[in-house]
């Protein structure tokens, strides 16, 4: 296993509207998709716009 050391440590903060979103995409997917396999690519393509509407990045700085 390799870990890059100079990356900043990031994380997400979502409001609660990104969660009925997600809800949103998982059915879409659920009725859209022919293969069970193929879920987490449409998953993954419908939930960008949720990301960027309603969460916003938090970097935190290794220094103190």
């Amino acid at each position: 296993m390799f870990v890059q050391c100079d990356k900043k440590e990031t994380q997400l903060n979502c409001n609660k509207e990104f969660f009925k979103c997600t809800k949103i995409c998982a059915s879409i997917c659920e009725k859209t998709i022919k293969f069970t396999h193929e879920f987490g690519k449409c998953f993954t393509i419908c939930n960008d716009p949720c990301r960027k509407e309603y969460c916003k990045k938090i970097n935190y700085d290794e220094k103190k």
